[in-house]
């Protein structure tokens, strides 16, 4: 079954591009002036919508959706 990116939520996709830029969630949560918490929820949702147990994986899936190279 392919990972419905669709399900995303704008900001579970903002959470998921900062870790393909190399951000890990305190970097993330400085720079978009949230809490770490916040930032973990956002990735926990991706991960559950997606059915993966890595939110690398669910960043990676994201990225080849939008047709980004690696």
């Amino acid at each position: 079954m392919e990972p419905e990116i669709g399900s995303l939520t704008d900001k579970e996709k903002e959470a998921l591009r900062l870790l393909l830029d190399g951000h890990d969630t305190k970097s993330s949560a400085n720079l978009l002036g949230l809490s770490v918490h916040t930032i973990n929820d956002r990735l926990r949702g991706a991960r559950r919508k997606l059915g993966v147990s890595s939110s690398r994986e669910a960043a990676r899936f994201l990225r080849d959706a939008e047709g980004e190279a690696p």
